[in-house]
């Protein structure tokens, strides 16, 4: 995760930041690191693109049995009647307006967060803020 920061904030040109915190104790566990920092940094590159003028955030819990990521923007939300359509390839929501994009990038969030046996969520307010909540299940053989 600190990679994937590292990435997004190295191309901001205007100062802002990702305001990082962890919750609990951190546990080590297997994942490909190639396809969930592509994940991530997908999701960052939106937090910083619908946030604008204002540091988004990330907040990773490590949980008992699974670690939970929450990446978050305070932008323009997501109209609720569209939250289940955000996952299909080359869906754009209505309320964008002109705000760049391909409808490609959270599919392969999707994408690459199940191929490591994690699930990605959202939940979102309007005009307040989006959460996108990434789940990993520990390998507890590890």
């Amino acid at each position: 995760m600190k990679q994937a920061v590292q990435s997004c904030e190295d191309i901001q040109t205007d100062g802002r930041f990702v305001e990082f915190h962890v919750h609990g104790s951190p546990r080590l566990f297997e994942f490909d690191k190639r396809t969930v920092n592509h994940a991530f940094e997908n999701l960052l590159a939106n937090a910083f693109k619908y946030s604008r003028a204002v540091n988004p955030a990330v907040n990773i819990h490590f949980k008992e049995k699974f670690c939970e990521v929450e990446v978050i923007d305070f932008g323009i939300g997501i109209p609720k009647d569209e939250l289940n359509d955000l996952f299909q390839t080359f869906y754009r929501c209505s309320n964008v307006g002109d705000i760049s994009g391909t409808g490609l990038g959270l599919v392969i969030v999707k994408d690459y967060i199940e191929l490591n046996g994690g699930k990605v969520s959202v939940e979102s307010s309007l005009g307040e803020k989006t959460t996108f909540i990434v789940t990993l299940a520990y390998n507890l053989n590890v």
